[in-house]
């Protein structure tokens, strides 16, 4: 997993650094142009969410290191090219890790909570880099990426579940929640009311 998260952040780093020098080069062509540095910051926040998103949920692990054995080698780990199409199957068997050891509990809530809030953040992130979207959109575009993401984790070797396709939806459903009250500003001025 730390193999993951390091290629993730590079991918990241690697993205922000080309949409920087894009832009630069944008800017430098048409002298004119202005920096909106909210609109700016909003597409990289974006970038960086989608990317992020990207590299955790498709990016194959690559393991390289140097043996002594073996000298420098750079391998693709793929787990085990499975599914599971039974709706609440690993959500029980992952809660069932509650009665035995404290590692496999702590990684079964672990992956639980995170397949819970991987998609919280993606309705507001979207509405903020792309005002003018509907906000249907900023439902139906997250949903479809859910989906398609779940399908495209088992070619790189990895397990698609519709449980996490549960997780995921759940996850969307609060940040829909949460963008429809930020959006509706008389909701925080009864609440300031009272």
């Amino acid at each position: 997993m730390d193999e993951l998260f390091i290629q993730t952040i590079i991918l990241i780093i690697g993205a922000i650094l080309i949409y920087v020098l894009v832009r630069r080069s944008k800017f430098k062509k048409d002298k004119c142009l202005k920096a909106n540095y909210k609109y700016e910051f909003s597409r990289i926040l974006f970038i960086v969410y989608i990317v992020g998103l990207l590299g955790v949920l498709l990016l194959p692990v690559i393991r390289m290191g140097y043996s002594n054995n073996n000298g420098f080698y750079c391998h693709i780990v793929t787990y085990e090219w499975d599914y599971n199409l039974i709706p609440f199957k690993t959500i029980s068997e992952q809660l069932g890790f509650l009665n035995s050891d404290m590692d496999k509990a702590k990684n079964g809530l672990l992956n639980l909570f995170v397949n819970s809030c991987l998609f919280i953040p993606f309705p507001a992130i979207l509405k903020f880099a792309f005002q003018k979207l509907k906000t249907v959109y900023c439902f139906l575009i997250p949903f479809a990426s859910i989906i398609l993401c779940e399908f495209l984790q088992y070619i790189p070797g990895r397990r698609s579940d519709i449980d996490d396709v549960i997780l995921n939806a759940a996850g969307l459903a609060v940040g829909m929640v949460i963008l429809l009250l930020v959006q509706n500003k008389k909701f925080f001025k009864v609440q300031s009311e009272n």
